[in-house]
């Protein structure tokens, strides 16, 4: 299938879609961040309370890595396909 499209047509539209994506989510997140501030403004003026996180920073939460170095270092040795000493 590959070559009836031809490697740079499948590579140019898996670009195009990444694009797209990229371009909805900078929208969603100028329109969040609008919204919010409107929020914000007339929380201020009624002295009430707003929404403080932004949607792109609860959309773009990554969990964080709580191994240690040692693991990490292991993992990597394992996929690179390497042995720890000792064994050959």
């Amino acid at each position: 299938m590959l070559d009836l499209f031809g490697k740079r047509y499948v590579i140019d539209h898996c670009i195009s879609c990444w694009n797209a994506e990229m371009r909805e989510k900078a929208y969603r997140g100028y329109l969040t961040d609008v919204l919010r501030l409107i929020g914000e403004n007339i929380a201020t003026v009624a002295r009430g309370a707003y929404i403080t996180n932004r949607w792109l920073d609860l959309a773009d939460e990554k969990k964080p890595d709580n191994r240690s170095a040692d693991e990490i270092a292991a993992e990597v040795i394992l996929k690179a396909g390497l042995s720890f000493g000792g064994d050959t």
